[in-house]
């Protein structure tokens, strides 16, 4: 299986957050947390199922963050090139309008004859 497809299970998270409260002096938290989470920290640090080079939880949520800002950004560039398309299809259609007009002999106005 890809690391990409994995999710992480209760016991990883349970252990990213004690680290958390841990590097970032929430001892009380740390505390309280540890005394519910306890069976899940335990299980693991035991089967060793969070190695050290996983990303801290602040890094993971800086990360999350970043990921959304781009999917944004893409969203946007995504509806930008829509209306472009939505305007060139229009300008075809207008333009083989004009050029079946030519073809069965109907004249076309100028855009400045259209002007009142």
């Amino acid at each position: 299986m890809d690391s990409l497809d994995q999710k992480m299970n209760p016991n990883q998270l349970a252990f990213l957050v004690y680290r958390y409260l841990s590097l970032n002096k929430f001892f009380s938290s740390r505390t309280h947390f540890l005394k519910e989470a306890n069976p899940l920290i335990a299980n693991a640090i035991i089967n060793k199922e969070v190695p050290s080079s996983v990303m801290s939880l602040a890094e993971m949520m800086d990360e999350y963050v970043s990921l959304k800002k781009q999917v944004l950004l893409l969203n946007q560039e995504k509806a930008a090139m829509m209306q472009e398309k939505n305007i060139i299809r229009m300008l075809l259609q207008g333009n083989n309008l004009i050029n079946t007009n030519s073809a069965i002999g109907i004249i076309t106005p100028s855009p400045h004859e259209l002007i009142f």
